[in-house]
């Protein structure tokens, strides 16, 4: 699981919503900070850092697997194409 590091402003206040916390199973009326008390508390955090700024969280893991899947996948497919680009070249050269 990949730390996530997240800034803070000069007050020491969290600059970064959490996308992934769900207000309704929490009771919170307000938006939820990461790095916060909130985001602290969180079922899907699994550690966090107060003097490094950095969390591990679960959903963010999967999500930011998923990124990393996507990018790898297209990459891929972009090799693949290259290939058979050049497998139509060579057999057109004979």
């Amino acid at each position: 699981m990949e730390k996530y590091y997240f800034e803070m402003d000069a007050e020491h206040n969290c600059k970064e919503q959490c996308e992934y916390f769900s207000i309704e199973d929490y009771d919170y009326s307000d938006v939820v900070m990461v790095g916060s008390l909130a985001c602290k508390q969180c079922q899907h955090n699994v550690s966090y850092c107060a003097d490094e700024n950095w969390i591990k969280c679960e959903v963010f893991s999967a999500f930011a697997e998923v990124k990393k899947l996507a990018k790898e996948n297209e990459q891929l497919k972009s090799k693949v194409e290259q290939l058979e680009n050049d497998i139509v070249s060579l057999k057109g050269g004979l």
